[in-house]
C-alpha cells in the first residue's frame, strides 16, 4: 500500500532489493516490506518510486483517491465470510455475533495467508493482528510431485517439458491437481494420474534407450510408483506423503499466529480458498487443532 509520498526510504529497504521483490512477486506484495503496517499512508495507488521499476498509478487512471483502497486475499474473505448464509456456513452464526474472534487462513496455490479478525458492535471488523503467511499452499505439492519426476527421468525431464511440450506439462499437472482435491485421508489403493505418455516415451527412449515402462520399473520408486494405460499409478501411501511438509508447515504457521498475546482465545478456523478444497488439508488442520472449531465456507 503505498501512497504519493510513500517511497523506499520509508520502506526501510535497499531500492535494488526493492526492485528485486517487485519483479520477482509483483506490485501487491509491496506491502509486506513495511514495518508499520502503512499508517503513514492516508490515501493508497500502485505506483511506487522506486528506480527502474514501473508501476500503475492509480491517481491517474480515473480513480478517485477517496474510491480506493487494497485489502490481501483473507481480509477480503473475512468481510465475504459476514456476508454468507447460515447454511453456507454450517448452520454457524456465531462468527457474526458482535465481539466474536475468528482466523481465517486463506489456502490459496501459491501462499497461505492468515489473518485474525473480531466483528465489532459497530459491525466493522477489527484486525487482531497482522496478516502473516508462507508459501506452503497447493503448488508446494505440485513441486514434491515434480522432484518424483526427477527421480525417475533425471533432472532433465523438466526441461524437457518446458521446451518441447508445455502444453502437455500443463496438462500432467492438471491432472495431477484432480488428484490433489480429491484423495481422501482414509483412502485405500493406488490412484491414476494421466499422463503425455508420448512425450515421456520418446524422452526415455532418446535418454535411457528403453520404454516407459522400463524406465520406471527401473527406478528406486518402483514399489510406489508404476504405469499403466497411459497412466501413473501412484500408491496411496506415497502420495499422502508428498503432502508431508507441505502439511507440516501449514499447521507450525497457524499454530505461530496463536502463540501472539491477542490471538491465543481464538476459538475458531476459516479455511478458505483453492487448496482448502483438499481433504488431506482439512483433516489435518482439524487434528492439529482438534480443540478449535474449523469452518469451510461452502
Amino acid at each position: 500500500m503505498l501512497s504519493r509520498q510513500f517511497d523506499c526510504d520509508d520502506l526501510e529497504v535497499q531500492d535494488e532489493i526493492f526492485t528485486y521483490q517487485v519483479h520477482i512477486k509483483g506490485h501487491h506484495n509491496a506491502e509486506r516490506f513495511t514495518h508499520d503496517y502503512n499508517t503513514k499512508s492516508k490515501h493508497t495507488n500502485l505506483k511506487y518510486r522506486c528506480a527502474g521499476t514501473s508501476g500503475i498509478d492509480a491517481f491517474t487512471g480515473g480513480i478517485l483517491d477517496d474510491n480506493l483502497s487494497i485489502a490481501l486475499e483473507p481480509e477480503c474473505a473475512s468481510v465475504f465470510y459476514q456476508s454468507l448464509r447460515s447454511e453456507q456456513i454450517n448452520g454457524d452464526i456465531g462468527l457474526k455475533a458482535s465481539g466474536c474472534k475468528y482466523m481465517v487462513v486463506d489456502l490459496g496455490g501459491g501462499t497461505v495467508d492468515i489473518s485474525v479478525h473480531q466483528k465489532m458492535e459497530s459491525q466493522t471488523l477489527k484486525e487482531l493482528c497482522r496478516v502473516s503467511g508462507g508459501d506452503c499452499g497447493g503448488t508446494s505439492v505440485d513441486t514434491e510431485f515434480l522432484n518424483v519426476m526427477k527421480k525417475v527421468f533425471g533432472e532433465e525431464i523438466a526441461t524437457e517439458f518446458q521446451t518441447n511440450d508445455p502444453a502437455s506439462f500443463l496438462d500432467l499437472l492438471r491432472s495431477f491437481e484432480s488428484i490433489k482435491r480429491t484423495i481422501e485421508t482414509s483412502q485405500t489403493g493406488p490412484l491414476k494420474v494421466k499422463i503425455p505418455y508420448f512425450t515421456l516415451s520418446n524422452f526415455c527412449k532418446l535418454k535411457y534407450n528403453k520404454t516407459l515402462e522400463e524406465q520406471v520399473d527401473s527406478s528406486e520408486l518402483k514399489a510406489s510408483f508404476s504405469v499403466k494405460n497411459g497412466h501413473f499409478y501412484i500408491e496411496i501411501e506415497f502420495l499422502r506423503g508428498l503432502f508431508a511438509k507441505t502439511l507440516t508447515n501449514l499447521n507450525s504457521l497457524i499454530s505461530n499466529t496463536f502463540e501472539q498475546k491477542r490471538v491465543n482465545d481464538v476459538k475458531t478456523i476459516v479455511l478458505v480458498g483453492g487448496f482448502a478444497e483438499c481433504a488431506l488439508v482439512r483433516d489435518s488442520v482439524k487434528s492439529e487443532f482438534s480443540k478449535k472449531r474449523v469452518i469451510i465456507p461452502e
